[in-house]
C-alpha cells in the first residue's frame, strides 16, 4: 500500500509575490476610502484582513503551533491590532471583543482552508456591527 500525506487546508496559500501585489492595492484603496464606506467595511477590510491574518499569520503558526493554538494566537493577534487602531480609548473593549468573532472565522479557515468563507463571515460581522454602532 502506498501511503501519501494529504496536506491540511490551512497549509495552502498563495505566491508571496502574488499575495504581496493584490494586499497592496488593496491598502491603497482602503486608505483612498472614508472609514465608513460600506465598501471599506464590507467589502476590502474583510478581503485584506482576511488574507493578512489567516494566509499571513495563522497559516504560518498552524504549521509552528498546531491548529488549536494557531486559531487562538491569531484571534488574540486580531483583537490587539484593531486595539492599537481604536480611535476613542473608550472603544478599546470593543476593538479587543473583536478576538472572538476572529476565533470563530480562524475556525472556519482551519477547517475549509478556504478564504471565501472567512471573508464573508468578516463581512457579515462587520454588517451587524455598521446596523447596530454606526461607522
Amino acid at each position: 500500500m502506498i501511503a501519501c500525506r494529504i496536506p491540511r487546508p490551512a497549509e495552502h496559500a498563495p505566491n508571496a509575490a502574488a499575495l504581496g501585489c493584490w494586499l497592496g492595492i488593496s491598502l491603497v484603496g482602503l486608505a483612498l476610502l472614508p472609514a465608513g464606506s460600506a465598501w471599506r467595511s464590507l467589502w476590502l477590510a474583510p478581503w485584506c484582513e482576511e488574507a493578512v491574518w489567516r494566509w499571513g499569520l495563522q497559516a504560518p503558526l498552524a504549521r509552528r503551533f498546531g491548529t488549536h493554538a494557531a486559531v487562538w494566537l491569531s484571534a488574540v493577534a486580531f483583537g490587539l491590532a484593531h486595539l492599537l487602531f481604536a480611535r476613542d480609548p473608550a472603544d478599546a473593549w470593543r476593538a479587543a471583543a473583536t478576538a472572538l468573532p476572529a476565533a470563530w472565522i480562524g475556525r472556519v479557515f482551519a477547517r475549509s482552508g478556504q478564504l471565501a468563507p472567512c471573508v464573508a463571515w468578516h463581512a457579515g460581522f462587520n454588517l451587524v456591527w455598521l446596523a447596530t454602532h454606526g461607522p
